[in-house]
């Protein structure tokens, strides 16, 4: 699914087009491994021997298998040049009730029970600018994505360059158009 930068433009959309809803707390997988920690610190803290390593240009996804309060769930880690910048919980066959429980857990942590907070409608940010938002289609996935860091004005870079790309085959294709008609 990532198999280029640029993929994760969709996930940048999806999280951006949920209003902000701030927390006082800080957001990070665990007190020994928030954003921008590497790859070598995530394996020694929570990977066992059965991880999946993907490399894709300078980005590395490590994928893991495991569970979370009961749930069976695979957690799915980014790194950019060796540093966390998005993790995700992927939840699969949960029924309402579950995702419910789910949600609530995170508004209690985040929240502090904010009973008008709505995830399809609402993002979580923190004072460093990480993001918790979910995506509840054929699955069920929590992101925890941090837009400061240098992916991201990496991939901004390159949504640049291909739009300057698209706007200079669009003047040909109307050259084109104008010299052959």
């Amino acid at each position: 699914m990532y198999d280029k930068p640029e993929t994760y433009s969709g996930l940048v959309d999806l999280c951006l087009n949920k209003k902000e809803v701030l927390t006082s707390k800080e957001i990070y997988f665990s007190s020994n491994l928030k954003f921008n920690y590497t790859i070598k610190k995530a394996k020694k803290n929570i990977f066992s021997k059965r991880v999946t390593i993907k490399k894709i240009e300078n980005t590395t996804i490590l994928l893991h298998k495991t569970r979370i309060g009961g749930y069976p769930a695979k957690l799915v880690m980014h790194f950019y040049q060796n540093n966390l910048f998005l993790f995700n919980y992927t939840f699969s066959n949960l029924s309402n009730n579950d995702k419910s429980i789910i949600k609530n857990v995170l508004k209690e942590k985040y929240l502090n029970n904010n009973t008008q907070f709505s995830f399809s409608k609402n993002r979580i940010v923190d004072s460093l600018g990480n993001h918790i938002f979910i995506e509840d289609d054929v699955y069920f996935t929590i992101n925890y994505i941090s837009l400061t860091d240098d992916f991201f004005k990496m991939l901004n870079n390159i949504k640049e360059e291909l739009e300057i790309k698209k706007k200079v085959r669009k003047e040909l294709h109307k050259k084109e158009l104008y010299n052959n008609l």
